[in-house]
């Protein structure tokens, strides 16, 4: 199977534009299909009767969303003793916001980071950059398990067992334990043999053992807990704009949502149709019309993956004029 997938995979990567395609056509099937299911019609009345203020709200912590981004790129670049000013901070999120756009899951967002920045410190850039994306990860599956256990007991408990609830317990410890205690990891990749530690590749690994500690990896944690907490809050405001729903869906619901576009199915640009589909189906359970979940789902893709991509647009073109 490996001799197959191998050569296919260097086919793609030769040709991106085919990958653009791809990921843009399955945006686009997932997203029609959506709009079938819901049904056209009321998906327009439920557009025309939203609430304004709720619009609002939810867009308004689009900033609080990048400003907490912001503060979390500006501790890990200061945990490898680098301080640049913050516009140069801003500048390289930004940048990676737009670079993230084009990549499922926004990977493309590590690379992204590196502009703005000093080149000669590329490496430690590239490490915290990749760290910042991985404590994402593991907030996803630690956030989205604790749903889970929640939720399909409530809603699905045909489908979801006891054993399920205690391998997602099991689960949601260890991601817990490994991304709060980040030294415990660092026991482990001491072991590693020494042909593989010194590879030049396990340098920015070594970033990760000589200056990333408990307490470090608890604050991050901590910072990356708020901005999942903004999220839930933008998809409450936004959900309440087409249809009444208490603050209890949206806490059950999001986070599953987040996990299903980030780790299960991250196959679309800007995980678009993915989210909504996710979306359209966990929140119908809670007793949100499939109508009000799809829309509120969208204005999320407009406020933080189209609108953070714009300013990235922007702040490219500007330095490169300057």
């Amino acid at each position: 199977m490996g001799t197959l997938i191998e050569p296919a995979l260097k086919w793609l990567g030769a040709h991106p534009v085919l990958l653009f395609v791809l990921k843009a056509t399955a945006a686009a099937l997932l997203m029609a299909g959506l709009v079938l299911y819901v049904d056209i019609r009321v998906l327009a009345a439920s557009v025309r009767s939203a609430k304004p203020e709720y619009l609002a709200a939810g867009a308004a912590l689009a900033l609080a969303n990048i400003g907490i981004q912001f503060a979390r790129w500006k501790f890990l670049l200061g945990i490898v003793r680098l301080h640049p000013p913050h516009g140069s901070v801003f500048a390289s999120l930004a940048a990676g916001f737009t670079a993230g756009f084009f990549t499922p899951g926004q990977i493309g967002e590590i690379g992204g980071r590196l502009f703005g920045l000093d080149a000669q410190h590329r490496g430690p850039i590239l490490s915290m950059a990749a760290l910042d994306k991985i404590y994402l990860l593991g907030a996803t599956i630690a956030f989205g398990t604790l749903s889970a256990i929640v939720f399909f007991p409530l809603h699905l408990s045909a489908q979801w067992g006891v054993w399920m609830s205690m391998i997602a317990t099991l689960v949601l410890i260890g991601v817990t334990v490994v991304f709060l205690f980040p030294s415990l990891t660092k026991a482990l990749l001491l072991r590693l043999p020494e042909r593989v530690r010194d590879h030049r590749f396990y340098s920015a690994v070594k970033i990760f053992e000589t200056d990333f500690h408990n307490g470090t990896g608890q604050w991050l944690m901590l910072q990356t807990a708020a901005l999942f907490a903004i999220i839930i809050l933008q998809y409450h405001f936004f959900v309440n704009a087409f249809a009444p729903a208490p603050l209890s869906a949206s806490a059950m619901c999001v986070p599953i949502v987040l996990f299903v576009k980030s780790v299960i199915l991250p196959v679309s640009i800007g995980d678009l149709g993915i989210r909504e589909s996710a979306s359209v189906f966990f929140y119908t359970f809670t007793g949100v019309p499939a109508a009000a979940a799809l829309t509120a789902s969208l204005c999320i893709f407009i406020v933080n993956i189209i609108f953070p991509g714009i300013l990235g647009v922007i702040v490219l073109f500007t330095s490169t004029k300057r």
